[in-house]
């Protein structure tokens, strides 16, 4: 699987930022995650839906990642803008409200996961932009970078 990462990070020139951004969503899904909805009795409600998780197996999560990889690329390479990051920055967000956005669902369903039933953390989003991936992980927390690429 590393050969396939290289060799998408020779031809993409994000291939780094949606690598890490694929992985960040790929161990949310993995992991029992927190949800933070704001609202306590939301949060009760999906501390209780949390239990009635499906289970994963190796293969799904390689093809969630896989799949989720070839959108972000899809979505990302015609608003890529080195020179200008923050330019169409609303076409490389994407997250979950109550329900993951289209292009979450669509890398879920291809591995065979109901959208409805996974581990994805509610009042997230994430954005893509040349030499940045940022996340807001739960209602009203800041805004975290987990990739920022030091300036020359």
């Amino acid at each position: 699987m590393a050969k396939k990462k290289t060799k998408q990070k020779e031809n993409i020139p994000m291939a780094e930022e949606i690598t890490l951004a694929v992985e960040w969503w790929s161990n949310e899904l993995q992991n029992n995650t927190k949800q933070d909805a704001g609202d306590s009795e939301v949060n009760l409600f999906m501390k209780v839906f949390a239990t009635r998780k499906e289970y994963l197996t190796q293969e799904q999560i390689e093809v969630f990642e896989k799949e989720l990889g070839s959108l972000l690329v899809s979505r990302c390479q015609e608003n890529w803008r080195e020179d200008n990051p923050s330019w169409c920055s609303y076409h490389r967000a994407f997250g979950v409200d109550y329900h993951p956005d289209k292009i979450l669902q669509d890398a879920l369903k291809k591995a065979g996961i109901n959208p409805e039933n996974t581990r994805l953390p509610i009042k997230t989003v994430m954005w893509i932009n040349p030499g940045q991936v940022s996340v807001r992980k739960g209602y009203g927390v800041e805004i975290e970078d987990i990739f920022l690429k030091e300036s020359k």
